[in-house]
């Protein structure tokens, strides 16, 4: 891996690409950059979060100085609350994913492990 520092290697179970990969071999330097639950959180907890809260001050500002004089910050409000909302969705899918290949990787692992001792 010295010579190739970008290189991911997966290994997969006898069905291939159909299932997730049972373990990820990655170098240490870019073991960051692979999809975790803390990644997950984090998109749900900062970008999402941080959309809806962004989105207050153009409705206070909407109200302050009048919805019928100015749509544009009701608009982008309504706007960055979706995008808040879609961002928390995506993280908390990503983290569901990630606990669903765990436990079926653990499950082939044990049905590898009770044939080869059976």
């Amino acid at each position: 891996m010295s010579k190739v520092p970008r290189l991911k290697c997966e290994v997969f179970d006898s069905a291939g690409r159909v299932n997730a990969p049972v373990q990820i071999f990655v170098n240490e330097r870019y073991e960051h950059k692979i999809d975790t639950e803390a990644r997950a959180r984090r998109r749900i907890i900062y970008w999402g979060a941080i959309s809806l809260i962004a989105a207050l001050p153009f409705f206070v500002y909407a109200w302050w100085a009048g919805a019928e004089v100015v749509w544009w910050p009701i608009l982008v409000g309504i706007n960055l609350v979706f995008a808040g909302l879609r961002l928390m969705h995506w993280g908390q899918g990503l983290k569901d994913e990630l606990h669903y290949r765990k436990d079926e990787a653990a499950r082939r692992r044990a049905k590898t492990d009770k044939q080869v001792l059976g």
